[in-house]
């Protein structure tokens, strides 16, 4: 109900100042402006484009006093946008209000014909361009980039080199603008940095890096050969933020916005400690998702996947929606995360992301019980990435 009114305010006002005939689709400044996860939704645009159901051109309206979170990432993306700069049409527009003139791109995708919630939107357009293109991806960066990148590890750690392989690793913490264990409504995605110890000692015993990705402030690791403490040394910068994200073997992540960028550049990715199954349909081929179960507080008993997978549960998004149905979850063990990450290496290693019998289970159940989220037209939902094996076989009395 709430997409539909947000969506159908969107249209009507678009029609009456004639915007529609225009096709002209503005992006909100705080798309470009705020979090770095929000640049898969800026992705999704011009994929939604490029298979022909958003026939719009893309207009950012660029702000004179305020940098993105990454303006490295921004010049790389913006090739794809119609940028306006003019402070005159900038001063106007702005006194327009911005939930009407520009898309509601924090909260749902629109295109020509359709509308959604991000995710859900993200598993259509992903599909679509799964039958039309070769490679999921179309960001990349410069052999100048590349070079530049190469340099800079060197820099870093004189043993790595263009034929090493390395791994990025981002575990969210309550630290980000103002954040804290006391404050925080994001504990649900939140994780311990500790639990994590024994995936990268995997990683490193097949002779890899890990680089550990994330704000200045994150807490310190402690000293493990072959793993760099990336987010907290002097070589941290836009620039390798993304060189990173891009150049990676795969990324082991969490519900932050970094997770999101390894995959514009086409590289997969393991998201650990996520309650929601919302965020599962936007996981791409090769990606596993290695959710957390959820618990509930009444009688100390897990929930099914059939309850977990469905809505509304699948899509809460702050703490306190979790305490209002007296519900918790359980973050995933060191040893469940251990096994993703060897589950990914393999995967890799083999060039092939095979399909148990208890995989085809679970994606029967997300299917059913994904009908809540389906738009007009929808069929169904795709489930592009994998579970992880181990969590299905320790768990299977759930499904």
């Amino acid at each position: 109900m709430f997409l539909n009114v947000k969506n159908d305010s969107f249209i009507k006002y678009q029609k009456s100042v004639g915007l529609d005939k225009l096709k002209l689709l503005f992006i909100p400044q705080n798309i470009i402006y705020g979090s770095i996860g929000n640049y898969e939704n800026l992705e999704s645009l011009i994929k939604a484009k490029q298979v022909g159901i958003l026939d719009k051109n893309l207009v950012i309206l660029e702000a004179n006093n305020i940098n993105p979170l990454n303006n490295f990432l921004y010049q790389i993306i913006k090739k794809y946008f119609t940028v306006i700069k003019d402070d005159f049409f900038l001063q106007k527009s702005l006194h327009l209000s911005q939930e009407k003139l520009t898309s509601p791109l924090g909260v749902m995708i629109s295109t020509d014909r359709k509308f959604g919630p991000i995710t859900v939107m993200q598993n259509y357009i992903n599909s679509l361009f799964y039958k039309k293109f070769s490679k999921m991806h179309f960001l990349k960066l410069s052999n100048e980039d590349i070079i530049l990148g190469y340099k800079n590890l060197k820099k870093i750690n004189s043993k790595i080199g263009r034929k090493s392989f390395f791994v990025t690793l981002h575990v969210r913490e309550p630290s980000f603008r103002g954040e804290n264990s006391q404050n925080s409504q994001e504990n649900h995605r939140n994780a311990n940095i500790q639990d994590y110890i024994e995936a990268i000692k995997t990683i490193t015993s097949k002779g890899g890096y890990v680089f550990r990705m994330g704000q200045k402030s994150s807490i310190k690791l402690p000293k493990i050969d072959g793993l760099i403490d990336y987010c907290n040394s002097r070589h941290k910068s836009e620039f390798m933020d993304i060189f990173l994200a891009a150049e990676c073997k795969f990324c082991i992540g969490t519900g932050s916005g970094f997770y999101m960028l390894p995959a514009l550049f086409g590289k997969p990715r393991i998201l650990t400690n996520y309650p929601g199954f919302l965020e599962y349909y936007a996981l791409r081929k090769g990606d596993i998702f290695l959710p957390r179960l959820i618990k509930s507080k009444k009688d100390n008993k897990m929930l099914n996947f059939k309850h977990t997978c469905a809505y509304p549960i699948s899509s809460f998004w702050n703490d306190k929606q979790y305490e209002k149905k007296n519900l918790t979850w359980v973050e995933n063990t060191p040893d469940e995360i251990n096994y993703a990450t060897k589950e990914m290496l393999n995967s890799l290693k083999n060039k092939k992301f095979r399909r148990s019998n208890l995989q085809d289970k679970i994606y029967k159940i997300i299917k059913k019980t994904a009908s809540n989220y389906l738009f007009k037209g929808q069929n169904e939902l795709v489930c592009h990435a994998n579970i992880s094996e181990n969590f299905l076989k320790k768990n299977k009395y759930l499904m």
